[in-house]
């Protein structure tokens, strides 16, 4: 009764240490070096060139935003860059974990990067916005606006005539640009 006993545990020992959780990776090698960053307002553009491996489906990254959200951004082979969106302000060395995915979905092993970020248009824009007389009113200019795009309004705040609550008027709406209003 003893050798049965004695040959079921080994049996259940053996079954115990031969099982293994063989995650399956997708085996890539794509070193550092093909990976770039470039620090633009509100994010940065992650740039890379793939190697010759017809396996390679699409490349993610797993990073951050200013909020310590989770984001997850993904791209295909077809392109060669990826926008890292989600800062206000300019940041440096924020950690993203870059893998690469088969036709199945499979993800390599993370690769662990780092990027900085410049501060977002907007912000850059409030903290260089000046107002000075001019004329019977006002002028208002910015500068040092890094990518300047959508519009400025330009409203006063007062009280309606009609309501005699407080409320806001709008003056004047204008493009973003290069040049000052």
């Amino acid at each position: 009764m003893n050798n049965i006993k004695f040959i079921l545990i080994i049996g259940i020992l053996h079954l115990f240490f031969s099982c293994s959780d063989d995650e399956v990776v997708f085996d890539v090698d794509v070193p550092k070096e093909k990976i770039s960053f470039e620090a633009v307002p509100g994010g940065a553009i992650m740039r890379y060139d793939l190697p010759d491996n017809i396996d390679i489906f699409s490349i993610q990254g797993e990073y951050k935003d200013f909020k310590g959200d989770d984001i997850l951004v993904r791209s295909s082979y077809l392109s060669d860059s990826i926008f890292l969106h989600g800062f206000n302000e300019a940041t440096n060395n924020i950690p993203i974990n870059i893998s690469f995915l088969d036709n199945n979905g499979v993800a390599s092993e993370n690769m662990q990067m780092q990027f900085s970020t410049l501060t977002s248009s907007v912000l850059s824009m409030f903290d260089n916005l000046v107002i000075s007389s001019y004329w019977e009113g006002f002028r208002v200019d910015y500068t040092d606006v890094l990518a300047p795009n959508g519009f400025i309004h330009v409203s006063r705040v007062g009280i309606d005539p009609f309501t005699k609550e407080l409320d806001t008027l709008l003056i004047e709406t204008e493009p973003l640009s290069e040049e000052s209003i």
